[in-house]
């Protein structure tokens, strides 16, 4: 399963990350900047995606 965690924070991103990382069946990947998800969408097939509410730029309900 492949999931993305899109926050700004870092703490909360890299929490959440090692947490998911812990089944080693599953294929985390990150993102900090809401900018930087659609050409990422575009090359890559993700199953789950974590988005934070409030980001700056565009935030999580206007990206999903």
């Amino acid at each position: 399963m492949n999931i993305l965690i899109v926050d700004d924070h870092p703490i909360v991103l890299n929490g959440t990350k090692a947490l998911l990382e812990s089944n080693d069946q599953w294929r985390v990947y990150t993102a900090s900047d809401s900018r930087d998800v659609m050409p990422f969408l575009a090359s890559e097939q993700i199953d789950v995606c974590l988005l934070d509410v409030q980001m700056p730029h565009v935030n999580g309900v206007q990206l999903a």
